[in-house]
Parts: structure tokens; C-alpha cells; sequence
């Protein structure tokens, strides 16, 4: 559990509802961790005037006390609650309210693609493209803070294009475009997973050239200058 841009990471455990092929959370142990160190690094982090809190996994709310977290995060001062989702739980609108409800007011989604067959393929968990996007619609209808995070590999990066054009028409604002990390399962063949660096420019040029890209706040993580 890390201290993060003066807020504090709060690691709810490894636990995924999907099965990532890049995966940089991977363990074999499917740990949860236990509610009592939860609160206690929510506490360290207000003696130390944190005003930030962010909720990562693994997957964060497959943790049953999430909602109870974000309402203690809440009513001991914290101002910005985040949760790093891949967002398919908030396909239903009743959960989504409630977190929403408790004080969690910043989401970070994951989607790789707005392909189902190319974003089932990475997350090897069919259905899972519909339930996340299903999930950043109803997240939309109550909160401007959402959040893309696309990671970049060589199953999806000749897609950024219409993937991109895809959640512009949902209504997504910010997306961040993330390279991706050779950790995790991708540690030992990290060259299966990155594409080549001179077709990835190809498909980038388009994308900041793109007019009608320019209302969105892009943002550009890992991604080699040359």
C-alpha cells in the first residue's frame, strides 16, 4: 500500500473478475486483504494530511466492503475518492448509485478495446467488453469524472483509433493511453506483448491528428519519445 500524489493507494487485494493475458496485478494467491489494515492505512494517511484516496485490485469491488471504505474514507475528510475499476460490476445501476452514494466521486476504467472480440480475447472472460461499457454508461449518467485508461499492446493498438472514437461518443472525456509494463505476466515475454514501436507510431499519428479527438483531455503514459 503505497502513499500516491499526496493521497494514499489502498491495494483491496489481487482478486479479478477477469483474467488479463498482460495482467501487472497477477497472483496466484487471489489475496483479499484484510479490513482492518484497510482502515488503519485510511488513518495513517489523514495524520499526514492526505486528501486522497485510491482504490485499486486486483479488481476493487469484487471486495465486499468497498462501499463501507468509501463511506469511512469520507467521513473521516477525505476529498477525492478514487476506484481503478475495469467497470463491469457498475452494469448495474443500483451498485453504481451506491458507490457513488458513499463518496467515491473519480473513476479509473480499464477498456482494451471497444471490440468485444478483441477485448474478450485480453481479458479471457467473455461478455466482459459489454458489461464495461455497459458500466462507463451508467457511471456517465452520474459522475463527469470518468476516467479511460487503454493499455497498449499488440492484440489492440491497430483498434486505438476507433476504440477511442468509440467512448468519445459515450461521452468519454479524459483517456489515458498507457504502454503496456513488462511485469507481471508479461515479465518473461514482454516482446509478445508490446508491438513494434514503428506500426504503434502509424496508428498514434492518426490519433492526435484526428479533429475531432481535440475536446478530449488525452494524456500519453510510457510510450518511448523515439
Amino acid at each position: 500500500m503505497v502513499k500516491r500524489y499526496n493521497g494514499v493507494d489502498i491495494l483491496l487485494g489481487k482478486r479479478c473478475n477477469n483474467n488479463c493475458r498482460h495482467c501487472s496485478a497477477y497472483s496466484p494467491q487471489n489475496k483479499i486483504f484484510e479490513k482492518n489494515k484497510i482502515i488503519d492505512e485510511l488513518l495513517i494517511g489523514k495524520k499526514h494530511n492526505k486528501n486522497t484516496v485510491f482504490f485499486s485490485g486486483g479488481e476493487p469491488t469484487m471486495h465486499g466492503d468497498l462501499i463501507n471504505f468509501i463511506k469511512f474514507a469520507k467521513t473521516i475528510g477525505y476529498v477525492n475518492i478514487m476506484v481503478a475499476s475495469n467497470g463491469r460490476l457498475f452494469i448495474y445501476e443500483n451498485y453504481c448509485k451506491k458507490i457513488i452514494e458513499a463518496g467515491a466521486n473519480i473513476f479509473y476504467i480499464a477498456i482494451f478495446s471497444t471490440k468485444e472480440r478483441v477485448h474478450d480475447y485480453i481479458t479471457r472472460t467473455k461478455g466482459s467488453c459489454k458489461q464495461s461499457l455497459g458500466g462507463i454508461k451508467n457511471l456517465l449518467k452520474f459522475s463527469e469524472n470518468v476516467y479511460i485508461n487503454i493499455v497498449i499492446m499488440k492484440d489492440n493498438f491497430k483498434y486505438l483509433f476507433d476504440t477511442i472514437d468509440a467512448l468519445l461518443n459515450l461521452g468519454i472525456k479524459h483517456i489515458n493511453l498507457s504502454m503496456v509494463r513488462p511485469e507481471g505476466k508479461t515479465e518473461d515475454k514482454y516482446n509478445d506483448f508490446a508491438p513494434r514501436l514503428s506500426e504503434l507510431r502509424i496508428q498514434l499519428n492518426k490519433i492526435v491528428s484526428e479533429r475531432k479527438f481535440k475536446c478530449l483531455n488525452t494524456t500519453f503514459n510510457r510510450i518511448p519519445l523515439c
